[in-house]
């Protein structure tokens, strides 16, 4: 990537000159030469071109191959967009100034040396994997329940997390990574409907919730892989 530099002189610190390899260096005291971080950035392109090269859909079956031109080609509408930006510099601004402290770099996974966000979203797509897998098996019905309720505990840590990372992401990744959390919340309304059905005893529709629910979250995950994997080239 070429050596970082400390100090003055015509250094990039602005909140979207990392390159897609990680955070901007900025984020960690550190800044980069316009040189080095368009060197940055053109290897990132570069090893992200061969990647989508070498995993075309050409090989794939007729049906699936439509699926993943599509998809593809959506997520490089919502790349390219800027309908969003003005609100994306808005909200970014704004959590990177929220007085977190020490406390920015533990949501950021510091300690553990990779981010956070991904470890904690584990918790409530298992659980909610879990009750779906439970609302189709005869168990115990309040076990989907607790397993839903447990699920939606779990997605707040998980949503702080990745809304400290989103904050420091270059424009295509943060224009994704906002339709990412905006499943999201989808996914919550939906998982929120479908333990208030629980509660209350309608079961057929609390599992059709939890249904819908559960597909939301899986674009909402194909959303969040690409966004991580387009920061590290």
């Amino acid at each position: 990537m070429g050596r970082r530099t400390r100090g003055t002189g015509p250094n990039r610190t602005g909140p979207f000159e990392a390159s897609e390899y990680g955070p901007p260096l900025a984020t960690h005291g550190w800044t980069c030469s316009d040189e080095v971080a368009a060197t940055a950035g053109r290897q990132a392109d570069g090893g992200y071109a061969l990647f989508m090269n070498s995993h075309t859909p050409d090989a794939l079956p007729a049906g699936l191959a439509n699926a993943s031109g599509w998809w593809l080609r959506s997520l490089d509408r919502i790349e390219r967009s800027e309908l969003a930006d003005p609100a994306i510099r808005v909200l970014q601004r704004g959590i990177r100034a929220l007085p977190l402290g020490e406390a920015r770099g533990l949501l950021r996974g510091g300690p553990l040396g990779h981010p956070l966000h991904p470890v904690l979203v584990d918790v409530p797509i298992g659980c909610w994997l879990s009750a779906a897998i439970l609302d189709v098996a005869p168990t115990d019905r309040r076990a989907p329940a607790i397993l839903t309720a447990v699920g939606l505990a779990g997605a707040a840590p998980a949503a702080v997390t990745g809304w400290v990372d989103w904050a420091d992401l270059p424009p295509e990744q943060a224009r994704v990574g906002l339709v990412h959390a905006a499943t999201n919340v989808a996914a919550i309304a939906l998982y929120t409907a479908s333990l208030a059905r629980r509660l209350r005893g309608h079961s057929a529709k609390a599992r059709l919730w939890s249904m819908c629910g559960l597909a939301v979250v899986a674009a909402g995950g194909a959303l969040g892989g690409h966004v991580a994997y387009r920061r590290v080239g």
